[in-house]
């Protein structure tokens, strides 16, 4: 969980003068806790869930699981792995809380989780499965991983010892130390979790070898510093995801070099101090810093790296040049038309935005280059389509694009005239869904497929009737 960017995102949802209020109140520390429970009134405020909804509460053990009443099986589903999960944890994590609250909020199809003590220990939870293109991909029990990586954070947030403890009676669960340990901390350890309980997650991902391997090519790993896998504000490649890929290396070594102890024992040391003292807990688990314990894991990750480059080396590759696209940081997902004359691309900007790039090029002998781009599909939906939409305006090009980028699949229909897409667009006040769109290339026009209906990932009959 970022806790920076939900600030600044909750922020960013007020009018001017409540912005000013909450920063005013930030600027007092004597009226800190006033700013934390109006943060957090506002962000109810905004939650938008529809009034229509008929919440059930299932009472479990260790969680009040709290879901809509159509989706009883989904909640069973959820209810069996969160104790099951608890069973496990509690192997590594000696506090366990004696309830959480879960939400099972199904008003988005972008996947996505989050976990909070504050004001009270609460995971929120959207259950879509994670699109094809997405970094957490390659899951197994995504039901399992999803409540494993959210129930670690919770565990995280409960040691507290000492005189901390004796302020945690007193003020309740304000007084969270290890709420202030860096992100890749934090992801470091839920990714190393959630991994440790399924068949698939991202330490075994060949996405995330890939992403290490990308970095030894470039000469990037050695240069690379503690301080900069904990940010996410980085523009470069892979941005927000830094914490999540260097921080479950960081503790999947930890926990390799000095077993599962490891994992209570920095928990329990970082519950009874001073926020931002960090190198005492480390120094006397390991004697050295997390900055040897670094350079440790960029030496391991880079003779697996040239390993795996060596096998890789053994196959011959086409040969080819690189494509470059301008004001694009990533592009990624290529379909080329069955006339081979088309190509189509997901590129994402450095806001995060992605558009679906179309290039046409004269005949299959020329390379696909940039010069040759005929049009960009972005996130501005067609006035045709906004006539039509319900609810709210859909979102603009000039708008924030949600989390983890509105369109997810593309693929071209047989005549290489039109290609149809997914895209998750706000369906009224209270849902996202991902609609099916068809864009065709004679004219440059987007035809809306779907309304409402959470279609995506389609393909396209040799007919083109289905």
């Amino acid at each position: 969980m970022i806790y920076k960017d939900k600030l600044l995102a909750s922020l960013r949802s007020l009018s001017n003068p409540q912005r000013h209020a909450a920063i005013g109140l930030m600027l007092n520390t004597k009226n800190l806790f006033s700013f934390f429970l109006i943060l957090f009134g506002f962000s109810t405020a905004f939650a938008q869930v529809s009034p229509d909804i008929e919440w059930k509460v299932l009472k479990l053990r260790h969680f009040d699981l709290i879901y809509d009443a159509k989706h009883q099986e989904l909640a069973n589903l959820y209810a069996d792995r969160l104790e099951d999960n608890l069973n496990y944890l509690s192997k590594y994590f000696t506090a366990i809380p004696e309830k959480t609250t879960v939400i099972l909020n199904d008003r988005t199809d972008l996947t996505n989780g989050y976990a909070t003590p504050l004001p009270y220990r609460t995971m929120m939870l959207y259950p879509v499965l994670p699109g094809p293109s997405e970094t957490i991909s390659e899951y197994g029990d995504w039901a399992r991983e999803l409540t494993m990586h959210e129930m670690t954070h919770i565990l995280s947030f409960e040691p507290r010892r000492g005189a901390i403890k004796g302020l945690y009676y007193i003020f309740g669960n304000i007084i969270t130390p290890t709420l202030l340990l860096p992100r890749w901390w934090m992801e470091g350890i839920a990714v190393d979790l959630e991994t440790r309980t399924s068949e698939k997650g991202r330490l075994r991902s060949v996405y995330q070898d890939a992403q290490v391997r990308s970095y030894f090519l470039n000469n990037k790993l050695q240069s690379l510093s503690l301080s900069e896998i904990n940010e996410t504000s980085i523009y470069t490649w892979p941005q927000g995801g830094r914490p999540y890929l260097f921080g479950s290396l960081m503790w999947s070594e930890m926990i390799a070099l000095h077993g599962d102890k490891s994992i209570q024992q920095l928990h329990e040391s970082y519950g009874g101090r001073v926020p931002y003292f960090l190198g005492g807990p480390i120094e006397d688990l390991t004697g050295d810093s997390y900055s040897g314990l670094f350079r440790n894991v960029k030496k391991d990750v880079s003779q697996k790296a040239s390993a795996q480059l060596e096998i890789l080396s053994q196959q011959e590759f086409s040969k080819g040049a690189p494509l470059e696209i301008k004001n694009s940081e990533e592009s990624f997902f290529p379909q080329i038309s069955p006339n081979g004359k088309n190509m189509i691309f997901l590129s994402r900007s450095d806001s995060g935005k992605r558009s679906a790039i179309i290039l046409q090029r004269p005949s299959t002998e020329v390379p696909f280059e940039d010069s040759q781009r005929l049009a960009n599909v972005d996130q501005k939906m067609d006035q045709d389509l906004l006539q039509n939409a319900p609810g709210p305006t859909p979102i603009s090009e000039d708008d924030d694009a949600p989390p983890a980028g509105a369109i997810q699949r593309l693929a071209w229909y047989p005549k290489s005239l039109k290609f149809v897409f997914d895209q998750v667009q706000e369906l009224n006040r209270f849902q996202e869904t991902s609609d099916l769109y068809s864009f065709d290339l004679t004219n440059l026009k987007r035809e809306r497929l779907t309304k409402g209906e959470r279609a995506r990932e389609a393909s396209i009959s040799p007919d083109e009737k289905r």
